[in-house]
């Protein structure tokens, strides 16, 4: 059952009214990141929080959810329809991890990525990526004239779609932060050694629009974690190994432009 979780912080006779917030939780390890940054920067700017913990299903287009208020605040890419349907607490939050995708193939397919060391490259190898409906990696695969498929249901069947090689996709592109955790959860995939596919991206904690106190109270404690050293702390306890694992720096860098908004 759902219940409200009192959280307080300073002595009675300070307390300010709490700030009451429909939380979402699950269980993927990223996403833990975000949930601690916002929790944790809210409390160490002295916020008293009444937090009403709302499990969220792995796969759900959570932005239904914040739409309708059932939660009042989510970590998604910055998107222009999204700046226009809720309120984007301006603050990055994984340092452009985000736009560094590697790309999921099937075991076996290297070679076909071997050769591929420009855009130009990509674009004639008819190599095609999976992406899900309203991703604003669609735009941008478009946009730079990559073969594209896009899945119209669930987003995380083009996992399965990639391992047996149907619909002709041939890699799903995936943010460094992500997809270590992905190719675990997935064993009949694995990561392609040499290409990072770069573009500036990144997380933002977005609001329902009916709660601009909430906006404000993160957009001022995330400020204060950002140059305390806090964020910076947590960002290491979860990524700080990926560049390692993953050998970002020795991969073939292939920027890819941004469409107009």
């Amino acid at each position: 059952m759902l219940r409200w979780i009192m959280l307080l912080l300073l002595p009675s006779s300070l307390l300010a009214a709490p700030l009451r917030i429909n939380f979402p939780v699950n269980d993927r390890h990223n996403d833990a990141f975000f949930q601690q940054l916002a929790l944790n920067a809210l409390m160490a700017d002295g916020q008293t929080l009444q937090v009403r913990n709302v499990p969220i299903p792995r796969h759900k287009r959570v932005y239904l959810l914040l739409e309708k208020g059932d939660i009042d605040v989510y970590w998604m890419l910055a998107t222009p329809e999204r700046d226009k349907q809720f309120i984007r607490v301006n603050i990055p939050l994984t340092n452009g991890l985000i736009g560094q995708r590697v790309l999921l193939i099937p075991p076996g397919t290297e070679g076909r990525f071997a050769h591929i060391r420009t855009l130009e490259q990509l674009q004639r190898s008819g190599l095609t990526a999976g992406l899900g409906s309203g991703w604003r990696d669609v735009a941008i695969w478009k946009y730079n004239q990559l073969p594209v498929y896009v899945h119209e249901g669930e987003w995380s069947d083009l996992f399965t779609l990639l391992a047996s090689r149907s619909r002709g996709v041939d890699y799903f592109p995936r943010g460094a932060f992500e997809v270590l955790d992905e190719v675990v959860a997935h064993p009949t995939l694995t990561i392609e050694p040499n290409v990072l596919l770069t573009y500036p991206q990144d997380f933002y904690f977005y609001v329902n629009p009916k709660r601009p106190e909430l906006a404000q109270a993160l957009q001022r404690a995330l400020a204060k974690a950002m140059k305390d050293g806090s964020h910076a702390r947590l960002y290491q306890q979860f990524f700080g190994q990926v560049a390692q694992k993953l050998q970002l720096a020795e991969r073939t860098r292939i920027p890819l432009g941004l469409p107009p908004d």
